[in-house]
């Protein structure tokens, strides 16, 4: 649906649009907020895709039905519930869905029900909301506490490590094919730093050789003896 349908209207916009995005006031923060909200879309999509294949629904349509609106919460715990009698996740699996469960999932959710503005310098985001405002915020009433802040970088930082995320799971869901099993082998998002991790701890990778890496890449199952 158009807002806007003449010719002179939509070159205005094209024009602000330019401008914007060249010069204007809040690039940092619309890139910080595009970057990680994409980048967190394309994670739940691939655990959903997970989801669909531990549950052995192979018609997608009726499974884009039923799980839609559903957030990524439910389906990870819905993934790790299908998966317990096969016990279809690996370690390393485990602990960045607990990550993105524990840490990515409020994260997102502070985003996306808050208003999220930088302070001045732009490297604090604060998540105002109706009773939590910056202080130098005009519409500030004298009762308002501050608002939860971060470092911008940290939402950088936290769409970076949901796009290495994306990759590994997307291996996983080739490798399970060959093996039964949902596994990151070649980890390269790093666990957080005194997450405290409550559930499995991850498993270091056994190491693989040139050739085997090579297979492993392609999805094909490997030829050594330590492969399960």
């Amino acid at each position: 649906m158009k807002f806007w349908t003449s010719a002179d209207d939509l070159k205005f916009l094209q024009e602000s649009l330019d401008k914007r995005l060249k010069e204007g006031p809040d690039q940092k923060l619309h890139f910080l907020i595009g970057f990680f909200t994409a980048a967190y879309a394309i994670v739940e999509l691939r655990i959903t895709l997970m989801l669909a294949k531990a549950t052995k629904i192979t018609q997608l349509q009726s499974f884009d039905l039923l799980t839609r609106g559903m957030d990524i919460k439910t389906k990870i715990e819905r993934l790790r519930r299908a998966s317990e009698k096969e016990s279809l996740l690996g370690p390393n699996l485990i602990a960045r869905l607990n990550i993105v469960d524990d840490y990515i999932r409020p994260l997102r959710n502070k985003v996306a029900h808050t208003y999220a503005v930088l302070d001045a310098t732009e490297t604090k985001l604060h998540f105002a909301t109706l009773v939590a405002l910056p202080k130098t915020s005009a519409t500030r009433h004298p009762e308002a506490t501050d608002p939860e802040t971060i470092e911008a970088f940290e939402l950088f930082e936290a769409a970076a490590w949901l796009r290495l995320l994306n990759a590994e799971l997307s291996e996983a869901y080739r490798w399970q094919a060959h093996t039964g099993k949902f596994e990151i082998i070649h980890p390269r998002s790093p666990l957080r730093r005194g997450s405290g991790q409550s559930h499995d701890q991850p498993k270091t990778a056994a190491k693989l050789g040139r050739r085997e890496r090579k297979r492993e890449r392609k999805g094909q199952p490997l030829r050594r003896k330590e492969r399960k």
